[in-house]
């Protein structure tokens, strides 16, 4: 019969082996999923990881909106161009994220997408102009309409997971330090016939990619 000092040891020895084998498969794992190593060119914005697929999503940081104003019978807006409106839009829902995309790249044989998903919400004024028999005695008067847009938008490319959320955090680092910072243009305001209508149209641009290259590139291709 065994003593306790034997069986401790067995016990012991198996533990041991144990440890071996699970850190053996750790290894097999790590290296099964590790992501392929980053070229000079770490992110396509334009076309600078090249693929033969047709499957990949179109990269865009435009992101159009429309707004309609209806003036209240018996007031309209004023003739001639309006060229500017007071704006304010809100990003705190933009998020970024990073998937799998399903075509491969042709350099490093995985690409992954970097998208900015969310909505921004805003709001938009319009002055009116006072028609005969109206006052107006504090100034102009402004309308206002408010929407929000959705966004699902393919920023760039990452030629490897770890590459690609390191430009995420980039991104949602820039839209909470510097909100205000969203690009606004193509900004117009058109008028129905009768000028009791107004349609603005603009485009907001969303942050961008930068490329990693060199030193930066060949520092995420360690990982």
């Amino acid at each position: 019969m065994k003593d306790i000092q034997d069986i401790m040891k067995e016990m012991n020895n198996l533990n041991n082996e144990i440890e071996v084998a699970l850190d053996e498969d750790a290894v097999e794992i790590a290296n099964a999923v590790q992501d392929p190593p980053c070229s000079d060119n770490c992110f396509g914005t334009g076309g600078e990881i090249e693929t033969n697929c047709s499957q990949l999503p179109n990269q865009t940081r435009n992101v159009p909106f429309t707004c309609k104003i209806c003036a209240p019978n018996g007031f309209r807006f004023p003739n001639g161009p309006i060229t500017s409106a007071p704006i304010a839009f809100d990003v705190s829902c933009l998020h970024c994220f990073v998937e799998p995309c399903n075509c491969p790249s042709a350099a490093t044989g995985r690409s992954f997408a970097v998208r900015i998903v969310g909505c921004i919400k805003f709001i938009i004024n319009a002055p009116t102009t006072p028609q005969s028999g109206q006052c107006r005695p504090d100034g102009t008067v402004f309308l206002c309409c408010s929407d929000s847009v959705c966004v699902d938008n393919t920023i760039c490319f990452g030629c490897n997971r770890v590459a690609a959320l390191i430009e995420c955090g980039l991104i949602e680092a820039t839209i909470t330090a510097n909100p205000c910072n969203i690009g606004l243009r193509d900004f117009r305001i058109t008028f129905s016939e009768n000028r009791t209508e107004a349609n603005i149209v603009g485009t907001f641009i969303l942050p961008g990619c930068v490329p990693l290259r060199g030193s930066a590139a060949a520092a995420i291709a360690d990982e």
